[in-house]
């Protein structure tokens, strides 16, 4: 009896041995794979804004300005100028 009680206080601590080495070497992992993660985003990320940046930034004003200037054309041209007897229908 006093065997089988020795014996299961060692293996208990055995167990509680291998649960505490488990998680820290577990702890160690998280911190490595976090770290990695960490070192790799920071390397990548600003490539990335590089690469979607878009270019032509400056072509919204060229598009204001041609939208600008086809206006001003418009308003520019001459009216064909409508006599008062006009009608949308010449038979009446």
């Amino acid at each position: 009896m006093k065997f089988t009680r020795t014996f299961a206080l060692a293996a208990a601590a055995c167990l509680m041995a291998a649960a505490a080495v488990v998680h820290d070497v577990g702890h160690a992992i998280v911190h490595v794979v976090r770290a990695s993660w960490k070192w790799v985003v920071e390397r990548v990320e600003p490539v990335l804004a590089k690469l979607t940046a878009e270019p032509e930034q400056a072509r919204p004003r060229v598009v204001l300005v041609a939208a600008k200037a086809f206006v001003l054309r418009m308003a520019k041209r001459e009216r064909p100028v409508i006599a008062p007897r006009w009608r949308m229908c010449p038979s009446t």
